[in-house]
């Protein structure tokens, strides 16, 4: 299932961001209620501003929303994902900037390394 997004950052381009909902994704969404297309909603009802949102998440421990699109693109990378893929899940059309995503954790190279003679 799809979700089209059209208020994000590259959205005064023109651009729509497509969202690929899994299935636990749909499942959470269920039981949230939403407003005007709106799901995060303060106990007012009323939207969360993204200044809203970024407060919570830092009193959850999450530096903020697109570390949260980060640890995704990493862990994809991680499971195989190839890069075109992940890029198109991401909204990027340039390649290269999935790549920043691989070179930030790659646990595959990690565990090899630790394998190196006089590198555990």
């Amino acid at each position: 299932c799809t979700a089209i997004l059209g208020g994000h950052k590259t959205a005064h381009h023109g651009k729509t961001r497509t969202l690929y909902l899994t299935p636990a994704a749909l499942a959470v969404l269920a039981e949230v209620p939403t407003k005007e297309g709106f799901v995060f909603l303060s106990s007012k009802g009323k939207p969360y501003t993204p200044s809203g949102l970024r407060t919570i998440l830092r009193g959850k421990g999450v530096p903020g929303a697109y570390c949260l699109r980060h640890t995704a693109a990493q862990d994809w990378l991680e499971q195989g994902v190839d890069f075109g893929v992940v890029a198109g899940l991401l909204g990027h059309s340039d390649l290269r900037t999935v790549q920043v995503y691989a070179q930030v954790r790659d646990r595959r190279l990690t565990a090899a390394a630790k394998g190196i003679r006089g590198m555990e």
